[in-house]
């Protein structure tokens, strides 16, 4: 039987530069095939090429179940070959309800020459879903949806076209936002797809997927092949040494040390919200009885130069527990007190900081950065009239921004869109931190970055921390919580269930706890 994809000697170049170098890959029918490497190793390009969006450099062979992609090779042709994408960010028009979007994507139902009702069309999307255990009304509007739902209503759709035909389905980094529980869901599915002969390419920075899930794995380094094979052959250790490549040496203890300096070096002397002569033992933050739309009494503090890891599922109101904090959604009862200071009647975005709270959203291109903006004006942005009257600081500053927090590549007139995943979200965590924040609320900051930008990601705030400023971490990753913080405060169904601390911070429990 012929591989589903069969790739032999791409290439692909943009002017003078290459990002693919005679890449070959091949994906058998009912396997599982892992595609990893950094931000910015060609694994985006690999898979545009694969699905016709462009074209590789001439001398490439792409076949699709034995089927050659020939000259004119389109989107629409490699759907009509049998190819299925599902991407990290949900093509779904938010103005639309899903219904209308799932029609969108699959063609609206008929009925003879006519489009049918709207009531069918909901129908259809309903049966869609209730095959995967989708539970999202189609009459939602899809922009309400959160990242995670987005992901299962694009894997919906995949894995409901498998019975139409489709034999290869491209997963480009689908998990990057979901929690474990909706993760080993969507991947479970993803399985029973591959036992009916579909062949499966799985794009991910989730090392633990590859491990448990896929058969065979190909890394890519510099648009080059780094390493292919049997999955027995990579150790989560192998996987990680073959993506970074042998450049990247040094402890992570003195990277955290470097970042404090780079983080010093833009915050000495400047005045902010730290130097109003509070005394630096207070609590950076104080919530008592915190209530929103879901949270309720909700109780905790963080002192400064503290990470305090919040931890849910999705809809567990984890993440409105850190949009409290920043102001971003009303608090409807208790009190909040940062750096001493009460959140008062009216407290919202502005309010938040002036207090000096920094949030670092989840959704990093729809919340977190203006994509047709340089990376200078993203960092400009919260202190755009300072910096308009101070050019030479702010040069100095997006510099030191830039150099701490490896920002690749290093250039602040790059195009913030056209930067890497892991590179956007370094940006964001700096433009913040150039505001001297007193209290960090980060929602998943390393959903779908890379091993190496990830590791570049803890550093920075493990550098703030030791700069002082205390840190709410919202992860749907256990993983990273028992990594970075020293308290962990599970969140179920709005209210906090636990609070793990010390040896207890382990990803056993809290998965025991949020589940």
């Amino acid at each position: 039987m012929a591989p589903c994809l069969d790739v032999h000697g791409l290439s692909k170049s943009y002017l003078h530069n290459r990002v693919l170098a005679d890449v070959s890959l091949s994906v058998e029918p009912g396997q599982i095939h892992a595609l990893l490497g950094a931000n910015g190793s060609g694994k985006s390009t690999l898979v545009k090429c694969v699905t016709g969006v462009v074209s590789p450099d001439p001398g490439a062979r792409i076949s699709i179940s034995g089927a050659p992609a020939e000259s004119g090779y389109t989107p629409s042709r490699a759907h009509q070959l049998g190819i299925r994408v599902v991407h990290q960010e949900a093509p779904l028009v938010d103005g639309l309800a899903v219904a209308d979007s799932v029609a969108l994507h699959r063609g609206y139902p008929r009925r003879g020459r006519l489009f049918t009702s709207g009531r069918r069309m909901r129908a259809e999307t309903q049966a869609v879903f209730d095959r995967l255990d989708v539970g999202i009304d189609p009459a939602t509007p899809a922009g309400t949806l959160s990242a995670a739902q987005r992901a299962m209503v694009m894997l919906a759709l995949a894995l409901a076209d498998v019975e139409a035909g489709a034999s290869f389905i491209v997963l480009d980094e689908p998990t990057a936002s979901l929690p474990a529980s909706d993760a080993d869901r969507f991947l479970g599915a993803v399985e029973q797809a591959a036992a009916q002969g579909v062949g499966v390419l799985l794009v991910t920075h989730r090392l633990a997927e590859v491990s448990e899930r896929c058969a065979a794995v190909t890394v890519l380094r510099d648009g080059r092949v780094a390493a292919s094979g049997s999955r027995q052959d990579f150790s989560e250790e192998r996987m990680v040494a073959e993506i970074v490549g042998p450049e990247q040496t040094g402890s992570a203890a003195s990277a955290e040390v470097a970042a404090a300096a780079g983080i010093t070096r833009f915050t000495a002397g400047r005045t902010g919200p730290r130097d109003d002569g509070r005394a630096p033992s207070s609590p950076a933050l104080v919530a008592r009885g915190l209530a929103g739309e879901l949270v309720a009494d909700a109780s905790f503090e963080i002192a400064p130069g503290e990470i305090l890891g919040i931890a849910g599922i999705v809809g567990s109101g984890a993440g409105e527990l850190g949009r409290l904090v920043a102001g971003i959604e009303p608090i409807r009862g208790g009190t909040l007190r940062v750096g001493g200071e009460a959140a008062g009647v009216g407290y919202g975005i502005r309010a938040a900081l002036e207090r000096g709270v920094a949030y670092v959203p989840g959704d990093r291109m729809r919340e977190g950065g203006i994509a047709g903006l340089s990376v200078a004006a993203n960092l400009a942005l919260p202190a755009l009239r300072r910096y308009f009257h101070e050019p030479a600081q702010a040069r100095a500053d997006f510099r030191t921004v830039i150099e701490t927090f490896k920002v690749r590549p290093p250039d602040s007139r790059s195009p913030f869109g056209t930067l890497s995943g892991g590179n956007q979200q370094k940006v964001i965590i700096g433009k913040w931190a150039l505001t001297r924040p007193r209290l960090f609320v980060l929602d998943d900051p390393t959903a779908g970055v890379d091993p190496g930008a990830r590791e570049d990601i803890y550093a920075v705030l493990q550098g703030l921390r030791r700069a002082g400023t205390a840190i709410l971490l919202i992860s749907s990753e256990p993983e990273q919580l028992v990594r970075l913080a020293g308290r962990v405060l599970v969140v179920k169904a709005g209210r906090v269930v636990e609070e793990l601390k010390g040896s207890a911070v382990t990803v056993t429990d809290i998965s025991r706890a949020a589940m």
